[in-house]
């Protein structure tokens, strides 16, 4: 965008006895339309830097409305131990509140390890020849190439790269060397902790007679000793006897992990509804909410002042939060024991339109469901029954109707804030054009001016001249 760019020029001692700066004077004029017209069009720019603010923040609320699309984000639960020493646990949003007893047998689960029961005296000692090591792992034999010049650290990398199961790294046989202060030997032991359905998961079959051949010239019997007996845990949970192969027990009360540190212990378990991670979780979106509400009251007395796209933002925003969740004449069942959040206790201030939440009622309604209350939020039906669904008038849960008009605010050509955006580009791009042609303009008017007025100056010094030469010779 150009602007009026040529100096004015002054008229020192003018003949004619104008101001020296009278060019300028009736620029001042000339350039009141180009005032108003940069005015404008520092308007629009204003305005379109808070239609992409608004986005922004338009945005940050959609990001954490698809968040609450999750039907675990409003189920947190706790769990705690009587004693923690003994039993921990941990509960998830499937788990339900309630009071288990857990009793530990003789036995937790253990690893089933193997240890060499020869040994070499330098760990620097290599094998002089290749060798094999046969390990039967769940049952499945496998035997494991060892090459010549590798020492006991070398043997074990070997094994422990050494693929068991093709389909799960988490299971097979991993190698280390201990040393018992004089001589090192290799240790095996299983990656799973437990029996393979009763059977230990590594045997070790005896190694041939010879054994393998280091470079020190010792031949060492590499046998392995049952070191550790892999066990499984033996628990009893309200009074139902279990066993599992790992002191970390998932499968038994649903939602619930227990994991296991002492035997023959009997602790309390109590799972808790987490009401306060549950508020927080609410009040974060409140926070969200209130936070573009305070951005459109603030710009609608400045950058949007007399837009009335903000009051339609407002109004959309209020409207799903008083839509409820609700179903369609019992065609696809129950979608909300809640209606809407109001029923949860939000409420709506008449005045800024911010929202805020009723400690009360929300008590009440966590009392009365606790599991149900996001569903105001989740309940949908599937894909195949959205479109009859909504044709219907059903409407999903409060997150997926605050996602779909955001993202239409946001995103879609016809959207509020992109329409608005595009129509503002579109006058900065024409009052730019305007404002060219103004300039251009004015350059040419100040360029007359500034040749008229020098003309007049000319001929003004000329009379004035002829003048003095007139008296002179009347003299």
């Amino acid at each position: 965008m150009a602007t009026s760019g040529m100096g004015g020029i002054s008229f020192g001692g003018l003949a004619s006895g104008l101001p020296s700066n009278i060019v300028d004077q009736l620029m001042q004029v000339e350039e009141q339309r180009l005032t108003g017209l940069q005015k404008k069009r520092t308007g629009y720019s204003k305005q379109k830097s808070a239609y992409s603010d608004l986005k922004t923040k338009l945005l940050a609320l959609n990001t954490k409305a698809q968040a609450l699309q999750e039907a675990a984000t409003f189920r947190p639960h706790t769990a705690s131990s009587s004693d923690e020493n003994k039993v921990t646990a941990t509960a998830s949003s499937d788990a339900r509140a309630g009071f288990h007893t857990v009793v530990t047998g003789g036995t937790l689960a253990a690893y089933d390890t193997w240890v060499a029961t020869s040994s070499v005296t330098s760990s620097t000692d290599t094998l002089s020849g290749a060798e094999n090591l046969t390990v039967n792992y769940n049952g499945v034999a496998h035997n494991i190439a060892l090459s010549a010049g590798s020492t006991l650290s070398d043997i074990a990398n070997t094994i422990n790269t050494y693929t068991f199961d093709a389909t799960d790294a988490t299971k097979g046989v991993t190698a280390s060397v201990l040393f018992d202060g004089t001589n090192y030997r290799l240790v095996l032991a299983a990656k799973e902790s437990g029996t393979n359905s009763g059977a230990q998961r590594i045997t070790v079959p005896q190694a041939a007679a010879g054994g393998w051949q280091f470079a020190s010239g010792n031949a060492v019997n590499q046998n392995f000793a049952n070191s550790i007996t892999g066990t499984d845990a033996a628990l009893t949970v309200d009074g139902i006897a279990v066993t599992s192969s790992s002191n970390t027990v998932s499968s038994v009360i649903p939602g619930v992990t227990l994991n296991l540190k002492e035997a023959n212990s009997t602790v309390n378990i109590t799972v808790s509804n987490d009401t306060d991670t549950l508020k927080e979780t609410l009040n974060d979106f409140i926070d969200s909410y209130n936070t573009v509400i305070d951005f459109l009251n603030t710009e609608k007395n400045d950058r949007l002042s007399s837009d009335s796209a903000v009051r339609s933002i407002i109004g959309q925003l209020r409207g799903e939060l008083n839509t409820q969740t609700h179903e369609v004449t019992g065609a696809y069942g129950v979608l909300s024991t809640f209606a809407s959040v109001a029923s949860l206790g939000f409420r709506t201030d008449q005045k800024t339109g911010k929202l805020s939440i009723s400690s009360d009622d929300l008590d009440k309604a966590i009392s009365q469901n606790f599991d149900a209350i996001g569903d105001v939020f989740t309940k949908k039906v599937s894909a195949a029954d959205k479109t009859a669904f909504e044709a219907a008038g059903g409407k999903e849960g409060l997150a997926y109707r605050l996602e779909d008009l955001l993202s239409q605010m946001t995103t879609i050509t016809g959207g509020v804030v992109t329409s608005k955006t595009n129509s503002i580009d579109s006058r900065i791009r024409l009052l730019d054009q305007t404002i060219d042609q103004e300039n251009a303009r004015l350059d040419k008017v100040r360029a007359r001016l500034n040749l008229k007025f020098s003309n007049l100056e000319k001929l003004m010094s000329s009379l004035q001249s002829s003048g003095n030469a007139l008296t002179s010779l009347s003299k």
